[in-house]
Formats: structure tokens, sequence, C-alpha cells
């Protein structure tokens, strides 16, 4: 399962999303979401809500973490626009809500109970290391996302793609 790392942050680290600037960079560990996320890949996110086919980062509460205080996966489906996080559900509620997201590798969905979780955030992009562009036309200093998240682009080919825009 790709969890996500911070820089401060170590194994069962408590991590307030909402004291997250509106941009942050991350490390995942693990390749659920590989070959999109890398093992030990630093992704660039913001604090926006994903809409469904994006990669999510959702941050769980403390009881409700593992090893790490998020996970990173596709959102499928996006909890109900009346849910806000974090979310309690009502003590004499019969219904809870819910969001369904997916992992890569091995493809699988499931649902994760909105009550279980403080922040979902959207993944804008993988943040290129200098070893990832090979290319002599790539200028870039890993300072910057270079791509977003997409099963259909090579990393060197999404940097050279980028060089009227943002090199």
């Amino acid at each position: 399962m790709a969890q996500a790392k911070t820089k401060a942050s170590t194994p069962s680290a408590v991590i307030d999303p909402a004291t997250l600037p509106p941009r942050y960079r991350m490390k995942g560990d693990g390749d659920c979401m590989s070959p999109e996320i890398a093992d030990g890949a630093t992704i660039e996110c913001t604090i926006d809500m994903p809409k469904p086919g994006e990669i999510a980062v959702i941050w769980l509460r403390p009881e409700c973490a593992g090893r790490w205080p998020a996970i990173i996966k596709r959102l499928v489906m996006a909890p109900s626009p009346s849910v806000t996080f974090p979310w309690r559900e009502h003590p004499e509620s019969t219904v809870a809500a819910l969001m369904l997201v997916e992992s890569i590798n091995p493809p699988r969905r499931y649902w994760i109970r909105c009550e279980n979780v403080l922040a979902v955030h959207k993944c804008v992009g993988v943040v290129p290391s200098a070893k990832e562009c090979p290319t002599s036309e790539c200028r870039h200093s890993g300072d910057e996302p270079s791509r977003p998240v997409s099963r259909h682009r090579h990393r060197a080919r999404a940097c050279r793609s980028r060089l009227g825009d943002q090199h």
C-alpha cells in the first residue's frame, strides 16, 4: 500500500493536515500506485479535494492510521458534497458516509468510512529527480513538479514536452 511520508514524519507520526500549507510535498512509500507513483517518489499535493479519477492523499485519524498518517490512492467515488472533513457521523445515524478508492498494483478497490478520515488532498504530480530527466534539453532542478500523475507518460518525454511552459 502506498503510504505517505512527510519530511518530519516517522512511523506513527501525528500530523494535523489542517496545518499544512496550500501546496506541499511528501514522499510515497510502497508500490501499490506503481507505475504512476514509484516507491520513494516525491509528490506535490494541494489541499483541494480531488475529483473521481484523480490521485488522492487520504489523511487518516491517528487511531485509524497504521505505520504512516496518510495513504495515496486513486479516488473512484468522492464522498457526498455535504461531507466536510474531519467528518463525524451522527450517533443516531443508520448510514455511513463513504468514499471508494483504488490501488493499481495489484488492482484493488475498497471503501473508506469518512469518519476515519481527517482530510483528502489532491496529488497534482510527481516531482522528478535529476536522474529521471536524462535528456540534455531538460533544465529543471527538481524544484517544480514535472508531470501530472498519468499512466501514459514516460518521464523523459514529459520533461521534454514541458520545455516551452516551465523551463
